[in-house]
């Protein structure tokens, strides 16, 4: 089976043009159609298209994420937490195009080694968690 990747760019304003991340992207290999871009505050956790990228790895339909930046995936950082929790939940990679250090972070003391059985409360009220 194919590996499936999927893009996400975003841009905190309207005043700011996502086409830098977006056309990173593209460069990398990306078909347009399988990236996501929100136009919204990194700090909400409700955005859009970054919901239907987390409706996706849910699905198992993701086997790869790939981002312009770190930080383009949100400014809350219990958020953040939770996306490396989904994402390694479900196996999915992440790439980001400018920090190559991000691809081995399942190496890392990013990796999340949570005892069985436990759930944070973070987790349970996250918006992508899963």
């Amino acid at each position: 089976m194919p590996r499936v990747s999927e893009g996400y760019a975003r841009v905190s304003t309207e005043d700011q043009n996502p086409q830098l991340k977006f056309d990173a992207l593209l460069r990398s290999g990306l078909p347009k159609k399988d990236i996501f871009v929100d136009i919204e505050s990194g700090t909400v956790t409700a955005r859009r298209e970054y919901q239907k990228l987390c409706d996706l790895i849910r699905k198992g339909a993701v086997d790869e994420v790939d981002i312009y930046r770190l930080d383009r995936l949100g400014r809350n950082h219990y958020e953040l937490v939770n996306f490396f929790w989904l994402i390694e939940q479900h196996e999915v990679n992440i790439v980001s195009l400018t920090e190559p250090y991000v691809e081995r972070w399942r190496d890392s003391s990013w990796g999340f080694r949570e005892p069985p059985g436990t759930q944070s409360v973070r987790r349970a009220t996250s918006s992508c968690s899963g």
